[in-house]
């Protein structure tokens, strides 16, 4: 692209780097980024052409996070997890990663959910995984289009076997409301299900705005109803698989 720029970065002491903007404009270089402990990369790209192309971009996505697998802590936005879930649907590795925290920005919709399975696959020593569900950002219709499940469960449906979570013992959810509480619950149940070591749980419940809510939370009923019985179906389990088990869900005006 002609008007793509290249940014070269030679840090060797730098801690923290956060990266932005549009993708499609920005090429990066690292000299000597070593040090580096914390990143955060929040993105953009082209949303309103099918033209897209989905898979150049995973691949440019695929060498920046390569040559930031060392780092401890890892942030990323759902432009980048869904880029992501395009390879996550064609079958392609997961990309291997060192972080021991990892912070993802998605609202948590279909086309999110192969993006955030390819990274927990390819994170194996995460130890602290948060995710906020305050964001929204949607690609092109040819991308939500190709992530069809066919009316299947998108968690249970993968051909590829799904290893376990061996060291993640804390897992935050962030503005977990009941919009598309099928996709959010599936993720809490996938998390319980595979975090074999989890020790904590705390799930912040935002405000839906829906007339049928529990008058001190903002929430249906049913949805308080389903998140508190998906939880305790599953601590007889965790139980048994660690010796203690702090699990909170914290609901919030």
């Amino acid at each position: 692209m002609s008007d793509q720029y290249v940014l070269e970065i030679s840090a060797p002491k730098l801690l923290m780097l956060e990266l932005m903007g549009d993708f499609e404009r920005q090429k990066f270089q690292f000299a000597n980024i070593s040090s580096l402990v914390r990143v955060n990369l929040k993105f953009s790209g082209r949303v309103c052409s099918d033209e897209y192309d989905h898979e150049k971009r995973r691949t440019q996505l695929i060498e920046l996070l390569e040559r930031l697998r060392h780092v401890n802590q890892l942030e990323l936005w759902d432009w980048c997890i869904q880029v992501l879930s395009y390879g996550e649907l064609k079958g392609l590795p997961s990309l291997v990663s060192s972080c021991k925290i990892l912070t993802l920005n998605s609202y948590v919709l279909k086309w999110d959910i192969p993006g955030i399975v390819s990274l927990l696959q390819g994170s194996p020593y995460l130890e602290k995984l948060v995710v906020n569900m305050s964001s929204d950002y949607h690609h092109a219709q040819k991308f939500l289009d190709s992530c069809n499940f066919d009316g299947e469960d998108p968690w249970t449906s993968r051909k590829r076997i799904l290893s376990p979570l061996l060291h993640l013992k804390t897992i935050v959810i962030v503005d977990f409301k009941d919009d598309h509480a099928g996709f959010r619950l599936q993720l809490v149940q996938f998390l319980l299900q595979n975090a074999v070591a989890l020790e904590k749980m705390v799930i912040k419940i935002g405000k839906s705005g829906r007339s049928d809510k529990c008058s001190a939370c903002s929430l249906s009923q049913e949805f308080v109803s389903s998140c508190v019985k998906l939880i305790c179906s599953f601590a007889t389990v965790l139980c048994d698989n660690i010796l203690s088990t702090q699990m909170g869900l914290n609901i919030f005006d």
